[in-house]
């Protein structure tokens, strides 16, 4: 493992990501305390940076594990999933619940949408979480669809192309998150 590189890339990635400095200290921390961990010394260090990233990145400003991937250099998001589970039971990391709502603040500006369609995507969200729709769902998924919906009613459409290029977000994932989403609330969505 090499530690100068774990350093410098948490660094990086830290101010790509605009963390605070005690997210980056969080990360360096996790970083060192895995190198210093049998049970991680045969990983590849570019699968730490990813995993401790993740950790960091939920406490702090939400990522999808492959914008971090991207980040990192280290395509694998699989096993920086499932690394960064195994860090944050070693070492007893009580993490966030992810705020749904970030997401919204942050797609829609990303795709230039008015304020009055995070507005709407907002109100979504927040009735969708009180009927316990978002629960053991991906959040970016569900952030997404309550994008594609507020937009369609507010006349600011963005096709799920469009939407799946800024997010990520694949268009099966919108196209069945969205009718999930609408159908449960029952909200006429007229394209």
């Amino acid at each position: 493992m090499d530690i100068n590189l774990g350093e410098e890339e948490i660094t990086r990635a830290s101010k790509i990501f605009d963390l605070p400095w005690e997210a980056e200290n969080m990360a360096m921390d996790l970083f060192r305390k895995s190198a210093n961990k049998k049970i991680f010394k045969f990983r590849d260090t570019r699968e730490l940076i990813g995993s401790v990233m993740a950790i960091v990145c939920r406490q702090y400003s939400p990522r999808r594990f492959s914008e971090i991937a991207k980040v990192v250099g280290y395509e694998k998001i699989g096993k920086i999933r499932k690394t960064a589970c195994i860090m944050v039971k070693e070492f007893n990391v009580k993490l966030k619940e992810v705020d749904i709502t970030s997401f919204i603040v942050r797609y829609c500006s990303d795709l230039i949408l008015p304020n009055d369609v995070r507005l709407k995507a907002e109100e979504i969200i927040k009735e969708a979480v009180k009927r316990g729709l978002t629960e053991n769902r991906d959040a970016v998924g569900v952030a997404v669809a309550a994008i594609y919906i507020a937009a369609i009613l507010r006349g600011e459409h963005r096709t799920q192309k469009e939407i799946n290029d800024i997010t990520g977000v694949s268009e099966a994932t919108i196209r069945d998150k969205w009718k999930e989403l609408a159908g449960e609330l029952k909200i006429d969505v007229s394209l």
